[in-house]
């Protein structure tokens, strides 16, 4: 009997799953990474440095040349929702309200 990943479009179960879970520490680090760099707690050039030093890649949420983005800081706080940290959620938001004033809800 043949093994079900042998069949011909290539398709490994396993092989999906491993990139998921490469997409999502990606994801995750592009978001920190953002993070401290919207708080100025690192600058792009301390990631490069780090990146260089652990032979890891370098991701930010955002072009760091031009800044976030509403849409940017938006998704950066849907990501820190789903972790539950309403922290940084919070001083997101903050930054958001002072970069985008036309994105504050008023009643």
């Amino acid at each position: 009997m043949g093994n079900y990943n042998d069949d011909k479009d290539g398709f490994d179960p396993m092989e999906e799953i491993k990139q998921k879970e490469l997409d999502d520490i990606l994801l995750e680090d592009a978001f920190n990474n953002s993070y401290m760099i919207l708080m100025k707690e690192l600058t792009f050039n301390d990631i490069l440095d780090n990146a260089e030093d652990y032979k890891i890649e370098a991701v930010l949420a955002f072009d760091p040349e031009v800044g976030p983005k509403l849409r940017d800081l938006e998704n950066m706080i849907s990501w820190f929702i789903e972790c539950e940290d309403y922290e940084k959620c919070a001083k997101i938001k903050a930054l958001m309200n002072n970069k985008y004033p036309d994105s504050v809800l008023t009643e």
